[in-house]
């Protein structure tokens, strides 16, 4: 993970960006760490681009297995900056193949595969409502349920209206049912990498130094 910090004002820091994120989960990988959703997993598998198997989302691919054995997919789609609106075109074409993966029983299990959008930062309302919206779709053993804490709150449910809107332009016959169940495996994560401060860098550095420090230990 490179220290410089102005990378991001000189351009390429989307691609900077992506590859920050590509090597905290490498360091994952090597570790036999977790992924977010998937706490009682590890990564057994690393790929950095995975259009080459079929996948839409395909800026990264990790493989984990969970302590029952059960094996996972976890599609990553990388945005340094991306608006999450029904006019920004980049987050039209995300949804759109993050729900062609979705409906690809081929190659995606909705019961056990994940699909997440990686942002630099997500905004008051995407922390307070969206991720909320989303958490409260796994935690939800039925659409109405699912529903009733929804649509009681109107900044929650403009979410649930964004994502079902745009989805629609690409799929008109989207349900509340469907978009329930890709909501469940569905996630957009954080992480500041770009930020001098950046939480996420400071975190993963410290995973690294555990990490020597324990094999170090072992080795004596």
């Amino acid at each position: 993970m490179s220290t410089e910090s102005n990378v991001y004002s000189q351009g390429g820091g989307g691609t900077h960006y992506e590859f920050e994120v590509h090597t905290a989960y490498f360091i994952n990988f090597i570790i036999g760490g977790t992924v977010p959703g998937l706490s009682d997993s590890h990564v057994i598998e690393f790929r950095q681009q995975s259009g080459s198997l079929g996948y839409k989302t395909d800026d990264l691919f990790l493989r984990c297995i969970d302590a029952n054995s059960v094996e996972h997919s976890v599609l990553f789609q990388i945005k340094h900056n991306l608006i999450i609106s029904e006019n920004n075109e980049l987050f039209r074409e995300v949804l759109e193949n993050a729900w062609a993966d979705f409906k690809n029983a081929s190659l995606f299990n909705n019961s056990n595969d994940k699909i997440y959008i990686v942002k630099s930062n997500l905004t008051l309302n995407e922390k307070n409502h969206l991720k909320q919206l989303l958490n409260w779709a796994k935690l939800k053993s039925s659409l109405s349920d699912f529903q009733n804490e929804v649509f009681r709150i109107d900044a929650k449910k403009k979410y649930f209206d964004l994502f079902k809107n745009t989805l629609q332009q690409i799929d008109k016959a989207v349900s509340d049912a469907e978009l329930f169940m890709f909501f469940k495996c569905f996630d957009i994560l954080e992480y500041d990498f770009g930020h001098e401060a950046s939480i996420s860098k400071a975190h993963f550095l410290t995973l690294i130094e555990l990490s020597k420090a324990n094999a170090n230990s072992t080795a004596r």
